[in-house]
């Protein structure tokens, strides 16, 4: 059997990273995507196996030829991960448009321009698998950081929506909802409750996507604990400190 090829967009850090060495691992061949160049050819150079470096700008208008053009280097796609994301710093009382408009530039414009052209394509091979990295702080909207759930919410639903359209094509699509990771993302906030390992969220999302699951939350016991969460009342839920 041939080596799966293999997109992650987001590639230089965190999960990213973390994804490239388990999937590489697991033999395939992975086409490493993110903005910084000399990062990821540190990446591709530690990997055991082959890997192919493009850097890209997720929020750029020429994503689509950029995908094209790992395709062909790839000869072909069988799966894509996008793990590229932002979250800007915003106090508890600001509105501050501009970093609110890059968060949803990268974290749901991105994703939408380098998945899109994967679904088109796998939709027409009636194969393939798309993996997006969600969060749990799109399960409810919270009072800190309101446009980086409400991106996050935008990727579940979106998401739901690609799994909806494209299962009956054989189409893998699976949602993966963190809790808190330990990636320069969140270094500014300190420690917090049930925070993990890139590595760690890396081998749960390949073991997942292996067993074709739909939803996953890392850890598993974000699950209940956000069963919760989604089930208190609106007006109780506005008192809370969330």
């Amino acid at each position: 059997m041939s080596a799966k090829r293999t997109i992650v967009v987001g590639a230089s850090s965190g999960i990213g990273a973390a994804l490239a060495q388990e999937l590489s691992k697991q033999g395939h061949v992975l086409g490493l995507v993110a903005r910084r160049e000399e990062r990821l050819d540190e990446i591709a150079s530690s990997l055991p196996g082959e890997a192919f470096v493009l850097a890209s700008d997720v929020c750029s208008k020429d994503s689509g030829t950029d995908f094209r053009r790992l395709v062909d280097q790839l000869g072909g796609l069988d799966s894509i991960y996008f793990v590229a994301g932002v979250m800007p710093d915003v106090g508890p009382k600001e509105f501050n448009t501009e970093k609110d408009v890059l968060t949803f530039d990268v974290n749901v414009s991105g994703m939408v321009r380098w998945l899109n052209p994967a679904a088109e394509m796998f939709q027409e091979a009636g194969a393939g698998s798309l993996v997006a990295v969600s969060s749990v702080a799109g399960d409810r909207g919270r009072r800190g950081n309101p446009a980086y759930g409400a991106s996050k919410a935008a990727v579940t639903t979106y998401m739901e929506s690609l799994r909806n359209r494209l299962s009956v094509q054989g189409v893998h699509v699976m949602t993966v909802k963190p809790g808190p990771v330990e990636t320069p993302m969140t270094q500014e906030l300190g420690a917090l409750p049930f925070m993990v390992k890139p590595d760690l969220v890396a081998r749960t999302i390949v073991k997942a996507a292996r067993k074709k699951r739909n939803t996953i939350y890392v850890p598993g016991r974000w699950r209940p604990i956000m069963w919760v969460i989604r089930s208190i009342p609106g007006f109780i839920f506005r008192k809370m400190n969330f």
